[in-house]
């Protein structure tokens, strides 16, 4: 992993040969989801007490993922899949709970209420409504998924996911065979059309960003 992309290390973190305090941090970490957990239930219950869940799309989701120890990193803020990806849960009345396998951003909130709603999707939302995904869970809605942070962007479709730095550095991982990302492809041959495609992607992605703006 470049330099730039080394955010929040176990040496960073003060957490460097410290197993006591690892373990405290992770057990804080399972408490606070034990404890979301019961509130998301004590919520859904509040909505069935009032007779009100059949009339009420309940969204559950987070602002990124959290890092407890892979790559040596702790919390959030990387470009990697633990802090990238999120719980994404949508419970809309009339549909069938299903799994979907479509890539989606946090862009694609607006116009999926609208859409579940009823209202119109203003022309100039960025976003892609999740309801065809929601009735057809083998749907894809997206080519590829796009992310950022102050040190860079990432680009991640359903075999890669691609990083670059602002100073040019880049990764690239192949999800069907290295889910957790260990192996960086960015500078092998062999993955030089796979690194020329993501390149290409994630500089069309920038034009759009670039356009709306």
């Amino acid at each position: 992993i470049p330099a730039p992309g080394q955010t929040r290390s176990s040496n960073s973190m003060g957490m460097q040969d410290d197993l006591e305090k690892q373990k405290k941090s992770l057990a804080a970490y399972y408490a606070s989801v034990t404890f979301m957990d019961d509130q998301v239930g004590r919520l859904l219950d509040a909505l069935d007490d009032l007779d009100l869940r059949e009339n009420t799309i309940v969204v559950f989701m987070s602002d990124h993922g959290y890092h407890l120890g892979e790559h040596d990193f702790w919390q959030k803020v990387s470009l990697h899949e633990e802090s990238m990806r999120i719980p994404f849960i949508i419970d809309a009345p009339g549909h069938t709970p299903a799994t979907a396998t479509t890539l989606a951003e946090q862009i694609d909130i607006y116009p999926t209420l609208a859409q579940l709603a009823a209202l119109p999707i203003p022309e100039h939302v960025s976003g892609r409504s999740l309801v065809p995904a929601i009735q057809d869970p083998a749907v894809m809605l997206r080519e590829y998924a796009y992310g950022l942070t102050r040190a860079g962007e990432m680009i991640r479709t359903a075999h890669h996911a691609y990083i670059r730095y602002t100073k040019g550095e880049e990764e690239l991982y192949d999800m069907r065979t290295d889910p957790k990302q260990y192996t960086n492809l960015a500078n092998n041959p062999s993955h030089a059309d796979a690194l020329s495609l993501m390149r290409q992607r994630l500089e069309r992605r920038q034009r759009t960003i670039d356009s709306t703006n």
